[in-house]
């Protein structure tokens, strides 16, 4: 069998393989795009992986950076709270102090007044019954004077300033000028 060739069949041939380098040249054409949409796409996540990354990263540093700023406010408030507490501490010792001090001289006064008072009766046996009247009058009003005085002292000695403040104006009214506010 001998193989004939026409030339319409070579024209044939010739258009298939026209038509086949167009295909080819289509799929190399699509082949190219892929890679480039490829390319673009690992671009693009590489981009979107360093954003992230870098935003995960401003997120870790900002609470770490938060946590330390707690930290050191709590730290700080410890710090004020012990301070407060020495001198809270400082101060009910001083005024603890200070109010024996003041019971302690209003007990003085009232030894001082009675020994005047028993003084004055042996010094002075020879005066009238009424000057000794008088004088226990005297020394009945200073005893009741550091009666009135007692609640006051002992407010005081509670270390209850209101309560020692509104007796304290109280007795000055009785036995003051009478107008203290």
């Amino acid at each position: 069998m001998a193989l004939t060739i026409k030339s319409s069949d070579t024209a044939v041939a010739a258009n298939a393989v026209i038509a086949l380098q167009e295909h080819v040249e289509m799929g190399n054409k699509v082949s190219e795009n892929i890679r480039n949409n490829i390319e673009l796409f690992n671009k693009t996540a590489d981009s979107f992986n360093g954003d992230f990354k870098e935003k995960i990263e401003l997120i870790k540093q900002g609470s770490t950076e938060l946590i330390s700023a707690a930290k050191e406010v709590q730290n700080n408030f410890q710090n004020t709270l012990k301070s407060a507490d020495k001198t809270i501490s400082k101060i009910n010792s001083s005024f603890s102090s200070l109010m024996k001090k003041i019971v302690y001289a209003l007990i003085a006064f009232l030894f001082i007044e009675a020994l005047f008072f028993f003084g004055y009766l042996f010094y002075d046996s020879h005066k009238t019954n009424e000057a000794k009247s008088a004088l226990q009058s005297k020394l009945d009003k200073a005893l009741y004077n550091i009666s009135n005085l007692q609640g006051f002292i002992i407010h005081i000695y509670n270390q209850d300033g209101q309560k020692a403040s509104e007796d304290f104006t109280k007795w000055l009214n009785k036995n003051g000028d009478g107008n203290v506010q």
